[in-house]
């Protein structure tokens, strides 16, 4: 779902909230951890008989998707450029949009279709992801995925009770603390889901300012054409989550060898993103595919 769900949402939006609706996404995704570290509460679900409803809730969005999914068109830019169902997109759209006019957007899915040859060639392989002209974008997708991992959001999400002990806090305001995190972590999110497509922010400078996590989701999604962009999300969402495995399993090391200095370990890696994303990589805010292949094509020269 990590890989689908904001490269679909990437897709079928406009052009001028494509951004706002990628990012709902991670913001859903933050409102759950605030409800199931409410519902871990000891005097709610958080105990020894009790915990196994808070997974037992998983049931009921899982029942929701199936009986709603099927009601859901396909990506009308995936018809077009990957599959060149040309009526068959165009009947998607009209249902997503609401209106029978859609020929303008139609006319920007050909125009993407040709400029990358996706309607008439096969879909990369992953190994061709990695050469020619997909290797730059799919080397700032990977970095933007990391970015978010090794900046110790995750880190501090999972171990927040253990680290708000260490820090002094009894175990019940310890839990409290952590449930004050996830609220702040959901206001946050609001904040970035408003701003990426606001006139005088965007994708890169919310990253430069924040490193904010809900855009490497749907970012992956804005540099490639259709043709590879499945593949693009594949790759950077499994590097998105071998990241989290591997700080998630090695951070109680860390902790125990460096204390209260371990996080200056996830510092030094923000420093290097923030100078990595400044330097290359660019804004896709209100730009189709064919601007932002433009962009990386005059980096190279």
């Amino acid at each position: 779902l990590t890989c689908i769900v904001p490269m679909y949402l990437a897709e079928t939006s406009p052009t001028n909230l494509r951004g706002m609706l990628g990012s709902l996404h991670q913001l859903l995704v933050t409102i759950a951890i605030l409800v199931s570290q409410i519902l871990g509460l000891p005097y709610i679900l958080g105990t020894t008989d009790r915990w196994p409803w808070i997974f037992a809730f998983t049931v009921v969005p899982a029942v929701l998707q199936v009986i709603t999914l099927p009601m859901i068109p396909e990506s009308p830019k995936y018809t077009l450029c990957v599959r060149g169902q040309q009526d068959k997109a165009t009947r998607d759209l009209k249902k997503l949009r609401g209106t029978s006019d859609v020929s303008a957007e139609i006319e920007m899915f050909r125009e993407e279709a040709a400029a990358s040859g996706a309607a008439a060639q096969q879909r990369p392989s992953m190994v061709d992801m990695f050469r020619g002209s997909l290797l730059w974008p799919m080397i700032i997708a990977i970095m933007m995925m990391l970015a978010q991992q090794l900046s110790g959001i995750n880190v501090a999400m999972f171990y927040s009770t253990v680290i708000f002990k260490q820090a002094g806090l009894s175990n019940e305001h310890a839990v409290y603390a952590t449930i004050g995190m996830g609220t702040v972590n959901v206001i946050m999110t609001v904040v970035s889901v408003w701003l990426v497509d606001h006139p005088k922010f965007g994708r890169r400078s919310l990253m430069l300012m924040g490193m904010s996590g809900s855009i490497p989701w749907f970012f992956v999604s804005e540099i490639f054409a259709s043709s590879a962009r499945g593949n693009a999300n594949s790759i950077a969402v499994m590097v998105n989550w071998t990241a989290n495995l591997l700080v998630g399993l090695s951070f109680l090391s860390l902790n125990n060898a460096l204390a209260q200095y371990s996080f200056l370990v996830f510092t030094a890696f923000l420093t290097f993103f923030i100078i990595f994303t400044w330097r290359f990589v660019p804004e896709t805010k209100g730009k189709s595919v064919e601007e932002i292949t433009a962009t990386f094509d005059s980096r190279k020269r």
